[in-house]
């Protein structure tokens, strides 16, 4: 009788160690397969992260040309006249006033024309400028083929 138990015994242990190794066998066949989709997510992570790290050596090039054009951009404005600077050359001209000007040959017209009609003499005027009124006589300056104004002076050379 003891046999027969422990043969029973015996063959419960073999039925309980036959499921056991079942068991691991499958845990072994999940376990493999985590670690194959584990490997598989880390390659995917890996092309992935590389692709990032490209995007952003993209970014940084792209940011320094920005910077780049900025600086340009800036060295630029500082040569540029300012809002004053501009007032400051507007009020020059309005002084300056040069559509009033007259050119050597328009002046050969006008004294021929008064030469043809017998006024010989020239008269003074006042003209209005920008700032007031003054008194400007109509000189002759200018030299025969000379197309600058006539009531403007030559312009001098500067010492460096």
């Amino acid at each position: 009788m003891v046999d027969r138990e422990l043969v029973k015994r015996l063959s419960g242990l073999e039925e309980r160690t036959r499921i056991l190794e079942a068991r691991i066998d499958e845990l072994s066949s999940r376990f493999d397969g985590f670690r194959m989709n584990a490997i598989n997510n880390q390659k995917e992570h890996d092309i992935k992260i590389k692709t990032l790290i490209q995007a952003a050596a993209a970014l940084k090039r792209r940011e320094d040309e920005l910077r780049e054009g900025m600086r340009r951009i800036e060295s630029k404005l500082i040569k540029t006249a300012s809002q004053s600077e501009l007032k400051e050359l507007e009020a020059y001209l309005q002084l300056l006033s040069p559509l009033k000007f007259v050119t050597k040959t328009e002046l050969n017209r006008i004294i021929k024309e008064m030469k043809k009609n017998g006024n010989t003499r020239l008269v003074k005027r006042k003209e209005k400028t920008g700032s007031g009124s003054s008194d400007r006589a109509g000189s002759v300056n200018a030299t025969v083929g000379d197309d600058r104004p006539a009531n403007r002076r030559p312009t001098r050379k500067r010492k460096v």
